[in-house]
């Protein structure tokens, strides 16, 4: 009779520490696409209120798509923050959300 052939599983050792670097990777990976996701999600509401109702075509909304980003990515960096466009709005469009 002739012996089946038991395929051999990959074992891989690793330090505690490495086991940790690995999770918390993973975990940041995890974080990241969540502040993707809702950005996105913050910003296709907009677009398609833009379109709906004040007439937007695709190249003015291509513009404020990167302009939001542009804003998005100056908040990240702390260049600006919530507080200081609420700010802006209310004292020079008298709008005033309540932040």
């Amino acid at each position: 009779m002739k012996k089946k052939k038991v395929k051999k599983v990959a074992t891989y050792n690793y330090t505690y520490e490495q086991i940790e670097n690995l999770k918390n990777q993973a975990y940041h990976q995890g974080f990241k696409d969540a502040i993707e996701q809702a950005s996105l999600w913050s910003m296709l509401a907009p677009m398609m209120v833009l379109r709906d109702f004040f007439g937007f075509g695709g190249e003015r909304l291509k513009r404020f798509y990167l302009a939001l980003e542009d804003m998005y990515d100056s908040i990240e960096k702390g260049y600006l923050n919530l507080k200081d466009i609420a700010k802006t709005l209310r004292e020079e469009c008298k709008i005033d959300l309540g932040i």
